[in-house]
């Protein structure tokens, strides 16, 4: 009997070991499977941090610190379930004076959401003596923005305020359809705006304001029928508003002003339920469109200011009770102000008469 009971204690106790053993190789594992998983993400921003040239707030001091894990890193979020645990899902370092250029290697950052770099000195730079290929030039600048539409989960994308330059290739229209946020406003980019930027189907924002942007407005535009926000301002922009805008049939906010367009106002803009529009500073002619004055959302500004319009002052005015501000100054407007304008009860600011 003893014997027996010796036997069963050394099964026991065998098979304790056994299992001890086999859950600490399958934590072993599944930590290998993490590190595995996500070492790629690693790689991407260890190649970011490597063309950061300038760092005066040391922002990214702890990416060098192993200590630190990477999902701890500033700027640096992780997802926390599913196929996204551990996989870098944001990368938010705005305003941080960072001095460099942008790595293609973020395209590896294939769970990537958020990419905010905005406020910071990213250029595009290529020794003087490659300045006659523009081409090159242009992939040297840009090849970040190809590298990042392998980031099919992501949603916003941040470079304003900084000195990117160059031309925006097609390939910005290859970027995840998910994505609802693109602003590149506040650089030095030429060229004209590529018409592939209309697959992106899904932006509710898009700001490319205060560039060297050329030519036309595309007419792809009018296929992003979910865009809140259309800012095109301060560029060289040249040819007529498209019509189709008018297919914005979400659209809350245009700004256009400071640029050289031309023609005449479309009418089909009065199917946007705008609240801000803001034309002002171009080369616009003709009579101010009556169907305006039925946006019943106008409700913040009409700025047609500084543009070679004509004809009176429509008396629909009155329709837009909720306007706070209207300014059609530096135009050739003929006539009397209607009396109907006593009807905009909201009104505090008229100028150009």
């Amino acid at each position: 009997m003893v014997l027996f009971l010796e036997h069963l204690l050394l099964a026991f106790v065998s098979l304790a070991c056994c299992t001890t053993s086999m859950t600490q190789t399958s934590l072993v594992l599944a930590a290998h499977a993490a590190s595995t998983s996500n070492f790629s993400d690693h790689l991407a921003l260890m190649a970011f941090k490597s063309q950061v040239t300038s760092d005066p707030s040391r922002a990214l001091a702890t990416w060098s610190n192993q200590s630190v894990p990477m999902c701890q890193w500033q700027g640096v979020s992780c997802g926390l379930k599913g196929s996204r645990h551990g996989r870098v899902v944001a990368l938010d370092l705005g305003e941080l004076n960072l001095v460099g250029t942008v790595t293609p290697a973020l395209g590896n950052l294939t769970y990537l959401r958020l990419l905010n770099l905005s406020s910071n000195h990213f250029h595009g730079i290529l020794p003087p003596e490659l300045d006659s290929y523009f081409e090159a030039r242009n992939d040297a600048d840009w090849g970040f923005l190809t590298g990042l539409t392998n980031s099919s989960n992501m949603r916003k994308l941040a470079l304003s305020s900084n000195k990117l330059e160059g031309v925006l290739p097609n390939s910005i229209g290859n970027l995840s359809t998910q994505m609802k946020f693109l602003t590149i406003k506040d650089n030095k980019i030429t060229g004209p705006i590529p018409e592939g930027i209309g697959n992106l189907i899904n932006l509710n924002e898009l700001d490319m304001g205060n560039n060297m942007l050329v030519s036309a407005i595309p007419v792809s535009l009018s296929k992003l029928k979910k865009l809140n926000r259309l800012s095109l301002s301060n560029n060289a922009l040249s040819g007529p508003i498209p019509v189709s805008l008018g297919n914005l049939t979400e659209l809350i906010t245009l700004i256009l002003g400071t640029n050289a367009i031309s023609g005449a106002i479309p009418s089909s803009l009065s199917n946007c339920p705008l609240e801000v529009l803001d034309l002002s500073h171009n080369n616009l002619s003709g009579p101010i469109p009556k169907e305006l004055f039925f946006i019943s959302t106008l409700s913040k500004s009409m700025n047609l200011a500084h543009n070679s319009l004509s004809g009176p002052f429509p008396s629909e005015v009155g329709n837009l009770k909720n306007l706070n501000e209207i300014d059609l100054s530096n135009n050739m407007i003929s006539g009397e102000i209607p009396t109907s304008i006593g009807e905009c009860q909201s009104l505090e600011n008229l100028r150009g008469y």
